[in-house]
């Protein structure tokens, strides 16, 4: 199975790592919150999924290197105001070729451009194995819970 990084452990990329690790993947959660870190590695609960019990192999980081050099894929689910900001710490740190899988809804509110456009511009084509992006018509609530939805990857 793969090795997939999760950078962004808000409720979309939490939901997205259970169903991942559901199906049989390694994964690792990248997230700037310690708070969130800790009770993620601890307590497998995370705030804003309420009353949820993740997997237990659920995993988590404030480390972007390591979290970098642990997927052969890196799913971003950050807020796409910070896309960037997220990108130029994965640039720092990134060493070998990945896929990258958008998570993220919405478009850059600067650039106006997908955020798989700024992948693109942001990402050297030498660590680029590919670029893809999610499609969903569900919550993270949903999907956390595998009741029946629908996610595309």
């Amino acid at each position: 199975m793969a090795k997939i990084s999760v950078i962004g452990g808000g409720s979309w990329g939490t939901a997205l790592a259970q169903l991942l690790l559901d199906n049989g993947h390694e994964v690792l959660v990248r997230d700037n919150n310690q708070y969130n870190v800790d009770n993620i590695n601890n307590n497998k609960t995370i705030d804003v999924l309420d009353n949820i019990i993740l997997h237990e192999k659920m995993r988590a980081t404030t480390s972007i290197k390591e979290a970098i050099d642990f997927g052969d894929f890196i799913l971003t689910s950050v807020p796409t105001k910070v896309m960037r900001v997220a990108l130029g710490e994965i640039v720092d740190v990134i060493r070998s070729p990945k896929t990258f899988i958008n998570a993220s809804k919405g478009i850059d509110h600067i650039t106006f451009k997908r955020v798989t456009q700024n992948d693109e511009e942001v990402i050297t084509q030498e660590y680029l194995n590919g670029i893809v992006s999610t499609s969903w018509h569900s919550n993270a609530e949903v999907v956390v819970l595998s009741d029946l939805t629908t996610v595309w990857i």
